[in-house]
């Protein structure tokens, strides 16, 4: 694994089987950090979708804290990005348009591309053990994808987040060869907004997780290799095919949406 030295003030930790980036100095207060990673949790792990309303009442009582620390918590998520609070409504997870959701894109290009291209830039064997390892959850996955009940929710959210985990876990591992703590932090966040966004829009077909499967396999290649220019564009190629693939998406709500208001 990479490591960044003793003076360093962040560490990259698995936190619930997620790859991490935490503050070391952050969150210090006990009440606010159970319910600020309470709140992070429920978002990671589908049970609060976008647009949810997240109550400080009802956290309270479920965690059996008072208002204060859960109040700090939100204001913590929403100068992240996360949450969003509106006037006289309350707060909520945040919606994402579409123009922002290519943004993300463009940053994570920016990011990832460039951390391939860094002089600092180094993936250890056992780094890419990591990375390959990702690669073999992704072809488990679309092995159990023919015993999938898609109409058990529980069972597709499941699903969805062993997907998302292996795929943000590549990711980050790449990204984590750069040894920028804060390229490392702003990915993490942005990928949880991309999560909310694309949670109730992502294809499980088979022929999506293989082209998956097969531009990971393609980019971990060219690490191995250690050719890491060649790595960078088939990086590029593939973050820009993503954010395609859910503009085809967008473009059909839209579609839709236009359609009901016509008829109606």
């Amino acid at each position: 694994m990479s490591t960044y030295g003793d003076d360093c003030r962040l560490v990259v930790v698995y936190l619930h089987e997620k790859l991490l980036v935490r503050p070391n100095c952050a969150m210090t207060d006990s009440c606010r950090s159970t319910a600020y990673h309470t709140i992070r949790e429920a978002i990671l792990e589908g049970k609060l979708h976008e647009g949810d309303r997240v109550s400080e009442y009802a956290l309270a009582r479920q965690l059996g804290l008072s208002r204060a620390p859960i109040r700090e918590a939100i204001n913590q998520l929403v100068s992240q990005g996360l949450l969003e609070q509106i006037a006289g409504s309350g707060t909520f997870v945040r919606q994402l348009d579409f123009h922002e959701l290519e943004e993300v894109y463009e940053l994570r290009e920016w990011l990832e591309c460039g951390a391939l291209t860094s002089s600092r830039f180094l993936l250890t064997d056992p780094d890419l053990a990591a990375i390959r390892a990702t690669c073999d959850d992704v072809r488990k996955l679309i092995k159990e994808t023919h015993q999938l009940n898609a109409d058990d929710q529980a069972e597709t959210a499941a699903f969805v987040k062993r997907l998302y985990l292996a795929d943000a876990r590549f990711h980050l591992l790449i990204l984590r060869g750069a040894q920028n703590i804060l390229a490392l932090q702003t990915m993490q966040d942005r990928l949880i907004l991309e999560q909310i966004w694309s949670s109730n829009r992502i294809s499980l077909e088979v022929s999506s997780l293989e082209n998956l499967l097969k531009e990971h396999t393609a980019i971990y290649a060219q690490l191995e290799q250690r050719d890491y220019a060649a790595g960078a564009e088939l990086l590029r190629t593939h973050i820009r095919s993503a954010i395609d693939r859910y503009r085809e998406v967008h473009q059909r709500e839209q579609q839709a949406e236009q359609l009901g208001r016509y008829f109606s």
